[in-house]
């Protein structure tokens, strides 16, 4: 009975796989995070650097993207991309992930870096907005104090000219 039971068990912890032996990893997801933004803002300087037209750089951008990170995700997961009834969600997705790159990308070339990155930081905000429009999430006092603390403090920090007048 117990012995059964001890070998059964010891049999199913030899068993995980390789994406389960990495989401064990204490602190994985923090690392991750972390390394994904230094690495989406060194993105962000290095394009500001660049000349290259901004619809030939995400032609490249997603070229390689697909290439290094789609393509191998298809082979190990094995799994149908578009499934049938959310394709037009996808498609929606991703012309609404295409625009939103286009629009990033000019507004790199023509913001300054910081007053971009700032920019960005209001996602939140639409986030939880958008949030409790579409799902249905709760919006209670906190929620909207928060959102307009994040709107007041990103606009002392931009100092917009139409609010705080010109700098010249």
């Amino acid at each position: 009975g117990a012995l059964a039971q001890l070998e059964v068990e010891e049999r199913l912890e030899v068993r995980l796989t390789w994406g389960e032996r990495v989401q064990s990893i204490p602190g994985l997801s923090i690392l991750l995070v972390l390394v994904a933004v230094v690495i989406f803002q060194s993105n962000y300087v290095i394009f500001k650097k660049m000349t290259m037209a901004p619809f030939l750089f995400l032609l490249w951008r997603d070229v390689l993207r697909m290439a290094v990170l789609d393509v191998p995700l298809l082979v190990l997961t094995r799994q149908n991309p578009f499934p049938a009834g959310s394709r037009s969600l996808l498609l929606l997705r991703g012309i609404s992930a295409g625009v939103q790159g286009a629009i990033a990308t000019y507004a790199v070339k023509i913001l300054p870096l910081a007053d971009f990155t700032m920019l960005l930081s209001i996602k939140p905000v639409f986030t939880t907005l958008l949030s409790c429009i579409f799902l249905k999430e709760a919006c209670g006092l906190f929620e909207i104090v928060n959102l307009c603390l994040v709107l007041f403090c990103i606009t002392f920090v931009i100092q917009p000219p139409f609010i705080f007048g010109s700098a010249e």
